[in-house]
């Protein structure tokens, strides 16, 4: 009898000690690209993904990608314009709030870069 409660004891403590994940919904944004760009980002694992070439046709198109995944995941998204006047706008949104962004500068050869650790 002492063999029982002690096992059920010990498992009432493993099941208390298990922490629910706590996953949030990320999406990648990629606005105001005159021609296209090449998008390299991180998957719901925290695993880059090859470069990806798309094709815009005006600064009206968007990407994006819309994905889940625990918090503490690193996310990523480098944007490298394929014309010199297009002056792209990247964002990474958590649970439907800005989370980081940035937009590229007078240099075109330079990707716009945002990244971080998706918070708890």
């Amino acid at each position: 009898m002492k063999r029982t409660a002690s096992l059920i004891l010990l498992l009432a403590l493993m099941g208390a000690c298990e922490k629910p994940l706590d996953m949030k919904m990320v999406k990648y944004f990629i606005t105001d690209s005159d021609a296209g760009f090449t998008v390299t980002y991180t998957n719901e694992k925290g695993e880059k993904q090859a470069p990806l070439p798309v094709v815009t046709a005006s600064q009206d198109e968007e990407w994006e990608m819309e994905f889940m995944a625990e918090a503490g995941t690193i996310v990523y998204l480098s944007v490298l314009d394929t014309v010199p006047e297009s002056f792209t706008r990247v964002m990474i949104y958590v649970d439907g709030k800005v989370y980081k962004q940035g937009v590229r500068n007078e240099d075109p050869t330079k990707p716009v870069v945002v990244s971080g650790t998706i918070p708890y």
